[in-house]
Parts: C-alpha cells; sequence; structure tokens
C-alpha cells in the first residue's frame, strides 16, 4: 500500500513517518511541503523517494492508495477535498476541520467520490483509555451521571514556531479534541447541549486560550471539561461517576483507578501503587513517546479495515461529534449563549 505525506513538521517525523516505517507491505512514497528544504530533508531522514511542495504533485500518481494530512487545521478542508476528488484515501490530523461546515463538505465530498477517511486520534489508543472504555461499557460504575476532564497543555509556542493555533477559538481546537473524542468514544454519549465560559484570560491576545464547557448528554450525563494554556504544564485527567463507583483515568501515566464506597488509607495505597506501575515505561523511554508510539496501533487498524471495508478507527461522523461539541462551546463563549448540537 502506497503512503503520501502532506505536512513536514513535527508530528510527521514523531508519529506518521516512524509509524509507517515499521509496517510491512507499506511504502511512503513521497512528502510534501511548501518548505523545499524540509520537505527534502524529511525525505532523505525517513528514506522517501520523492519530495514536493504541492499537493497536487502527489495525486498524479495513479499507485497512491492514501495522503496523510498532517498540516495546519486551517488547511484541512481544502486538502481534504482536493484529496477526494482525486480518488485517494485519507488521513487527516485532528481535528477534522476548523468548523462544522467545513467539516460537512470534507464528509460530502469523500461520499461523492467513494473514498475513505479516518481522523487521527492517537490517545484512543491508550492503554488505559481501553481499559476505561471497557470499564465503563461493561457496567462496573453502574449508570454514568457525571464526567469530568481536565486538558492542560503548555502555551504552543513551546513546541512549534508556527502561529496557526492563534486563531479565534484558539485552545478549544489544540488538545481539546482529544479529550472531547475521548468522553465520546468511551461512554458513547450523544452530545445534545453544550454551555462553556471561558476566552482570552490576557486580554491582548484575541483567541480562547482557557475554557469550561459543560456538556448535556440525551441520556441526562452531565459533562464538564476544563481546557488550557495558561497553567503551563500538561495534565489530562477523566474521572467517570456513575451510580455504583468512580473511575480516575490518567493517559500519560497510564492509571486507571476504579472506586467504590468509602475510601480508606488502603485505598490510598493501592492508588500509589497503581501510579508507580509507571516506572517501567519511564526506565525504557516508552513514558516520554507514547503519543507517538501509538501510530503504528492506529495506521495497522486503518489498513486493515481498507482491506476488508470495514469501519474505520476514527469514522468523520465521530469526527464531526467531536467538532459540533468544540464549534459549539466556541459560540457558546463568544455569544453567552447555550447551543444546541445538531447533526
Amino acid at each position: 500500500m502506497k503512503f503520501a505525506i502532506v505536512g513536514c513538521g513535527a508530528i510527521a517525523w514523531r508519529g506518521h513517518l516512524p509509524a509507517l516505517s515499521k509496517l510491512e507491505d507499506v511504502e511512503v512514497t513521497s512528502v510534501v511541503d511548501l518548505d523545499k528544504t524540509r520537505a527534502k530533508r524529511t525525505a532523505k531522514k525517513f528514506g522517501v523517494r520523492r519530495y514536493y511542495t504541492t499537493v497536487d504533485e502527489i495525486l498524479k500518481d495513479e499507485e497512491l492508495d492514501v495522503v496523510v494530512i498532517a498540516t495546519p487545521t486551517p488547511t484541512h478542508k481544502d486538502l481534504a477535498i482536493k484529496v477526494a476528488d482525486a480518488g485517494k484515501h485519507i488521513i487527516v490530523e485532528k481535528p477534522l476541520a476548523t468548523s462544522l461546515s467545513e467539516g460537512l463538505s470534507i464528509k460530502e465530498t469523500v461520499k461523492k467520490n467513494n473514498v475513505k477517511l479516518c481522523v487521527v486520534q492517537n490517545y484512543r489508543y491508550f492503554p488505559s483509555i481501553r481499559q476505561a472504555r471497557k470499564i465503563v461499557r461493561q457496567g462496573f460504575l453502574g449508570k454514568i451521571t457525571n464526567i469530568y476532564g481536565i486538558a492542560h497543555t503548555p502555551w504552543p509556542n513551546q513546541w512549534t514556531r508556527g502561529t496557526w493555533l492563534y486563531y479565534e477559538p484558539g485552545v478549544l481546537l489544540d488538545f481539546s479534541p482529544h479529550i472531547v473524542d475521548a468522553i465520546l468514544w468511551i461512554t458513547n454519549g450523544k452530545p445534545q447541549r453544550v454551555y462553556a465560559i471561558g476566552g482570552d484570560f490576557t486580554g491582548h491576545s484575541n483567541f480562547i486560550n482557557y475554557a469550561q464547557i459543560s456538556i448535556v448528554f440525551k441520556n441526562k450525563v452531565i459533562g464538564t471539561i476544563d481546557v488550557s494554556w495558561l497553567t503551563g504544564t500538561f495534565r489530562y485527567h477523566l474521572y467517570f461517576m456513575g451510580t455504583s463507583g468512580m473511575l480516575e483515568v490518567d493517559p500519560r501515566f497510564n492509571v486507571v483507578f476504579r472506586s467504590h464506597g468509602i475510601p480508606t488509607p488502603i485505598d490510598d495505597i493501592r492508588y500509589f501503587l497503581t501510579r508507580m506501575k509507571i516506572i517501567g515505561d519511564v526506565a525504557t523511554g516508552r513514558f516520554f513517546t507514547m503519543p507517538q508510539l501509538v501510530y503504528q496501533y492506529f495506521y495497522k487498524d486503518f489498513i486493515r479495515a481498507l482491506e476488508t471495508n470495514g469501519r474505520m478507527p476514527v469514522t468523520i461522523e465521530e469526527a464531526l461529534e467531536t467538532l459540533a461539541v468544540l464549534e459549539g462551546a466556541y459560540k457558546s463563549i463568544k455569544n453567552n449563549v447555550i447551543v444546541d448540537i445538531e447533526l
């Protein structure tokens, strides 16, 4: 199967290209970047035969099967539509697009051209997220009543020199798609309404850099998500409260901790021992590279789905649902209203 990568930034270097290089019967035939020097350097680093500065050049290749869009979010819509019109399958980094209307345009074009599209939600492949899904879906917490999530990341200038994230939605379209997707995927929840508060804490940035997002689901579950660029740290935690217990999930430390009844010091010891399991991953370096390492599992599922005409690991409908929540949060902050989710 032949792949091309569009966008030679950090996520291509750390995630896509290393993962694809480990898979049998897969060849990355070309890379594309507006910066010719970066494209050339990427091709040399990963042993790719061809490099280009425009996507039009790779779409001439009749043998090309899949185009990976690893470019800034504002470019996703036009690139995805162009690739779909060329009859190529698509992998696109999260989020699918900058707005729900853009996402729906992509969906329409993909359907018209009978091609497959999958959105990268690599955190679904973290062991803790998958274990949490199993616990919740099998009813070990009873009926879920409340969900609380924290998604704090450093200001983007700590990991990229690009400024494309500094537009009005800001933090809502950075790491936030990961935590919204995880909540929806773990619970199979269907969001009904969104209310959010937040905005520009600095007073001069002109984009959202912190927010509290409240989601009401169709089954009456209430979710609250705290997202921020302001704390200068990375925190990703999920808490699921049910009628018969509570679950804490810390994907980075691979912690899944279930509690029932009244806590005792024994529970504190159990919690400490659970967190200490991470020592092995720290010693091997997996702790620091896990977000990138799981890309190969994502790609294996994607290729299997293509070969069997099966379900994509992350469907376009799921990506649109996540986008609808985040767009609802943006509209809610901007207009101070409750936003109904309609898909």
